[in-house]
């Protein structure tokens, strides 16, 4: 088996047909990063699990070949895993906003 970047066009229509449950489970992924990224909260265990949820987010919309939103999730991911006092709430919410717009929110 010669593995390759591209998807065949047997594999996209079964993507395809699949991405309407799978966006469903991407929306409530976005939900929680969404509520973290409003909130004037910044506790620990919200930016977890908001990294967490952009973490799934970026593995998912990539394996649907969602590359862009993909892009997204993990420029999102890598922002909230540092200090949760360092995350720059403009830039914060900039992402999650160019992100529901790729995930049809």
């Amino acid at each position: 088996m010669n593995p390759t970047r591209e998807m065949t066009a047997e594999v996209r229509r079964a993507l395809d047909e699949r991405w309407p449950r799978v966006q469903k489970a991407a929306r409530s992924l976005f939900e929680i990063i969404e509520a973290y990224a409003g909130s004037g909260t910044r506790d620990d265990e919200s930016r977890i699990a908001a990294r967490s949820a952009a973490h799934k987010l970026n593995g998912t919309l990539g394996t649907f070949g969602r590359r862009d939103a993909s892009t997204v999730a993990a420029t999102i991911e890598e922002l909230l895993s540092g200090d949760g006092n360092k995350v720059v709430s403009a830039d914060l919410r900039s992402l999650v906003e160019q992100l529901g717009e790729l995930i049809g929110r």
